[in-house]
């Protein structure tokens, strides 16, 4: 990838245009994966089981396009901005369209919308991600430009949360719900329009003529030691996945809190933003790689320390756990993509940026997918039943995959990626670097 030293700093305005389409895709977090079903479960009386198995086999299908994604984004890269805009029309389509469900057969309504609307999500996040990568900027602008779409993607996900129950204070809740979906479409709209308006005016860099006849899966990555990161990312992934797709469960029906559950995903979120800044600096003085690690490690500290929750009670303490969970969060999500960035410099990947991106998004997705499908499954075989009267052992099976097993996970990611970059270092000593510092002890640790 082409080096670029002597360029300005990119301005703040620069930087809020490119991940200003991190706000409507932060839609596609909680509200598609979790509020959705809850949805459909409580108002369309969908059993569990069965939004269970449609989630799990439209999750794989959405992992599994991810990588042709990638293939085909790097194929046409000339032509970006159309895919970008396909993508960006599935998506909203999709999303507006969830929220209005088919009264007569809501489950394949569900799917449909949820189909195409994880497809829309994933041609926009890849193409994201890519463009964030080939941006052309000086190597130490990869954390700002990484740390602002991520930031905005933050802004928009606490008000995805907050607005459902705001609205249900003087709607109904399928009045609510459509509201919801009228307001992410003007959102979606303005912030479309402004990202068009950065891409036509961005520089990008060239992708180097060596790798131009190489094929478009991401193989230097992949097969060099650096394919370890995405074993780290796929298991602090699922880890994260778990808690997200059962905290609705959690908070109503084992912390009975039900209505703390704005102020609790609201604390949870809060700490992520503010904790961005911090991470960030650690990142620049430590190093991304093990600061990450260090971040996935007291995740998982403070999720062991959340199995001590009795049902129905310690509420303070859930609300520290919901704070100290966030601060981990921040250095999560902003930390892994410049991570991988770095890499991609490093391998001379430029040419297959957005395979790279599509296998990360299709490791988070799969993820989802085992979370949400597997989840819901044990509930279900532990007898365990939404806004219901739930015996010791369901809510035992619930405080389980919530916290201890999330937790367990994400210690063995901490400890694998340490190992990682103990690896990197010692075999990376003598090798030079390519218009960056080192991604993993040494990497990025005073440049970043």
């Amino acid at each position: 990838m082409t080096n670029t030293p002597n360029l300005p700093p990119l301005s703040k305005g620069a930087l809020a245009a490119y991940g200003s389409l991190a706000f409507p895709l932060a839609f596609a977090g909680i509200p598609l994966y979790v509020l959705a079903p809850d949805f459909y479960a409580a108002e369309y009386a969908v059993p569990l089981a069965a939004l269970a198995g449609v989630l799990l086999l439209t999750r794989l299908f959405d992992a599994v396009q991810d990588p042709l994604i990638g293939f085909l984004s790097d194929r046409f890269a000339a032509r970006r901005g159309v895919v970008i805009s396909c993508g960006f029309v599935l998506f909203t389509l999709g999303f507006a369209l969830l929220f209005h469900p088919l009264a007569a057969a809501p489950l394949a309504w569900f799917a449909l919308c949820m189909v195409v609307a994880a497809t829309g999500f994933s041609v926009l996040a890849i193409n994201l991600g890519a463009l964030g990568s080939l941006w052309r900027r000086a190597p130490v602008e990869k954390a700002r430009i990484t740390a602002m779409r991520e930031a905005i993607g933050l802004c928009g996900l606490i008000l995805a949360i907050m607005l459902p129950g705001l609205f249900q204070q003087s709607l109904t809740i399928k009045e609510s719900f459509s509201v919801y979906a009228l307001i992410f479409l003007v959102a979606a709209l303005a912030c479309g329009a402004v990202f068009r308006l950065w891409l036509s005016g961005a520089t990008f860099d060239e992708k180097p003529a060596e790798a131009q006849s190489a094929d478009r899966w991401p193989h230097k990555v992949v097969k060099t030691r650096d394919g370890l990161f995405y074993v780290v990312y796929f298991l602090s992934m699922l880890a994260s996945a778990l808690p997200a797709v059962l905290v609705v469960f959690y908070i109503r029906d084992y912390l009975a809190a039900e209505s703390y559950l704005g102020g609790f995903l609201l604390l949870y979120f809060l700490a992520g933003l503010a904790g961005m800044p911090l991470w960030r600096a650690a990142a620049a003085r430590f190093g991304a790689g093990p600061v990450w690690a260090a971040a996935m490690l007291f995740a998982g500290v403070v999720f062991a320390g959340a199995v001590a929750i009795p049902p129905a009670g310690a509420i303070g303490f859930y609300a520290l756990v919901c704070v100290a969970s966030g601060l981990a969060l921040g250095a999560e999500l902003s930390l892994p993509p410049a991570f991988l960035s770095s890499v991609i410099d490093r391998r001379r990947a430029g040419a297959q940026t957005a395979g790279c991106f599509a296998l990360m998004s299709f490791l988070m997705k799969l993820a989802l997918a085992i979370a949400g499908a597997g989840g819901l499954y044990a509930l279900d075989l532990a007898g365990f039943a939404p806004r219901a009267d739930n015996g010791a052992a369901a809510l035992a099976r619930l405080s389980f995959l919530y916290a201890l097993l999330p937790a367990f996970l994400k210690i063995a990611a901490a400890i694998l990626m340490m190992f990682y970059l103990f690896k990197s270092d010692k075999e990376e000593f003598h090798e030079k670097t390519v218009g960056i510092d080192r991604i993993g002890g040494g990497y990025g640790a005073r440049r970043m």
